[in-house]
């Protein structure tokens, strides 16, 4: 039988430890790196000490081989800031206890350092900045960790560096203050805006959204009021969406690359707080089918390229593509007679809509759906189209224009019900939104079939989807007895782009981001979905449910 207290027996592996030359630590030894004091204030005191203020960085190995193991330690600049020998007061590297002051500050900063440690010894850098009279932004730099040849170790991939700054007296100790002048301040903000030009004013931040760490401006200083601080530019706007401008002398002028701040061949130039304005590209943010100076009847060229007797196609500048295709017959221009101006589109001879299958659908894949606004011009809308309170349909003589829309997913919109959606048509009592959300377009200000003038026969519909809601396709038809063209049509898009900037005070000091980064942006978000209505009465909802 087994003997119960004898049963069983526990042994074990072991590392070894190290202690036995003939039988030294084969385990990888791996290093690490942390800034355990980040930050250090030109003249600072450390708390309860007549030490100055330094950054720190620890250096440890994870495991005593008995072994002894070298790393390179190295220093750098950071988001281009230009860190020298001349922003160091000192340099002190502790390893194992015993530190050693680096006498040459520059050579450090160009070699790197070596830094062996043994058992389980570890190490520290620290170094305190030059407390100056030069104004600075943030000095930021890197501390990193090389593996040297023969060095016996390798690097922690997730700490092998660290990150840490200089920063000028802020003001707020009276035992430390500034020896320098206040450092002019910029920040980052969205100019929100309806109009194609747009005046940038950093001195105001009326209209103007973000952060705000900036009261009443985006720019400020000690000694310089915001009206009368310059500005730099950094970078430049999209220029396919649109190009900035300064005015001077009378002469306006595009904001070109050699401007820029540190540009190559001296063109470098600050501009006044509101003295730069940023205008759209039209060919960006409008795309207008039909009617023009330069299209007559009978011409089908501004309303695409053709794909087929039936459809026609238009590629944007900003991306994406809108199609428009006709059911009942091939697409063409109407011609002008007593009823209609000419010049339109509509389905088969005569190029008109009428009754029955005859429909004109805008189609817009999924980069050109994010509309701002979609503006429709009706022609050839006479007296049947007059709202005299018979419901239009077939077997009487009056006649809608009918419009619906639809979203990504084919279901129909209702601008009764969807709070994102605004319905607009000018003129009086022209709009009736069905309780599906069908929408028919009547004309009470028409006088008669003849005398085709505009204000007689034409009516504008405005669609306005917000918030995010994309309208995919728009069906145009005929509910009634009667036919219409559609005299034109015009898509617009919001625009959103950016620049970046610094600001400069009276004294000539080039200013930082409020966030301690090398520049402030300024984000435009651009709507220009206003239409401008040629003819017609001024628009006004004027919306009728049916239910």
């Amino acid at each position: 039988m087994i003997n119960a207290t004898a049963a069983s027996a526990i042994a074990s592996f072991a590392d070894e430890d190290g202690t036995t030359p003939e039988n030294p630590r084969e385990e990888t030894v791996t290093f690490s790196i942390v800034a355990t004091d980040n930050n250090a204030i030109e003249g600072e005191l450390q708390a309860n000490s007549t030490d100055k203020d330094a950054v720190t960085f620890d250096i440890t190995r994870s495991v005593n081989n008995g072994v002894d193991s070298t790393v390179k330690f190295s220093l750098s600049s950071e988001a281009a800031v230009d860190f020298v020998a001349a922003d160091i007061a000192s340099i002190v590297v502790t390893v194992g206890g015993v530190s050693t002051t680096i006498a040459d500050i520059a050579a450090f900063l160009a070699n790197g350092y070596q830094i062996t440690l043994s058992g389980d010894a570890s190490a520290s850098v620290t170094l305190t900045p030059v407390d100056d009279s030069i104004l600075e932004n943030r000095e930021l730099f890197t501390a990193a960790l090389d593996a040297v040849t023969d060095g016996n170790a390798v690097i922690n991939a997730t700490a092998a560096s660290a990150i840490a700054s200089f920063a000028d007296e802020d003001g707020t100790n009276p035992d430390n203050p500034r020896n320098e002048d206040a450092l002019p301040l910029s920040e980052d903000f969205i100019v929100n805006s309806n109009s194609s030009v747009t005046v940038i004013n950093f001195a105001t931040d009326t209209d103007h959204t973000g952060t705000n760490d900036i009261v009443g401006a985006e720019v400020s200083d000690v000694e310089t009021a915001a009206l009368d601080m310059l500005i730099w530019l950094v970078s430049l706007p999209d220029s396919d969406k649109g190009t900035l401008y300064f005015t001077e002398g009378g002469v306006r002028t595009i904001v070109t690359v050699d401007m820029l701040k540190n540009a190559a061949g001296g063109g470098e130039r600050t501009f006044t707080h509101e003295q730069l304005e940023y205008e759209v590209n039209p060919n960006y943010t409008r795309v207008t089918f039909g009617e023009t100076e330069s299209v007559g009847a009978n011409d089908l060229a501004n309303w695409g390229d053709e794909v087929d007797a039936d459809t026609r196609k238009v590629s944007l500048v900003k991306g994406g593509t809108i199609t428009i295709q006709g059911e009942g017959g091939a697409l063409v221009t109407s011609t002008n007679d007593a009823s209609h101006r000419g010049g339109g589109l509509g389905i088969n001879a005569g190029g008109e809509i009428d009754a029955g299958s005859e429909k004109i659908t805008l189609t817009l894949d999924d980069d050109s759906a994010q509309a701002s606004s979609f503006t429709f011009r009706f022609n050839g809308l006479g007296s049947n189209f007059i709202n005299d309170g018979v419901t239009a349909g077939p077997g009487n003589e009056t006649a809608r224009v009918q419009v619906k829309l639809y979203d990504a997913n084919g279901v129909l919109l209702n601008a009764d019900t969807n709070a994102n959606l605004e319905i607009r048509v000018d003129g009086t009592g022209n709009l009736v939104i069905l309780a599906d959300g069908t929408l028919w377009i009547s004309n009470n200000e028409s006088t008669s079939n003849s005398g085709n003038t505009d204000g007689d026969l034409l009516r504008t519909l405005v669609i306005t989807p917000t918030d995010g809601l994309e309208i995919k396709d728009v069906e145009v038809s005929l509910m009634g007895n009667g036919s219409f063209e559609l005299a034109g049509m015009d898509v617009n898009y919001p625009v959103s782009d950016s620049f970046d900037y610094l600001t400069q005070d009276e004294a000539g000091n080039v200013g930082a981001d409020t966030d301690g980064k090398v520049a402030s942006r300024v984000n435009l978000e651009i709507s220009t979905h206003t239409p401008t209505i040629v003819v017609g009465q001024p628009l006004a909802t004027n919306v009728m449910i049916m239910l």
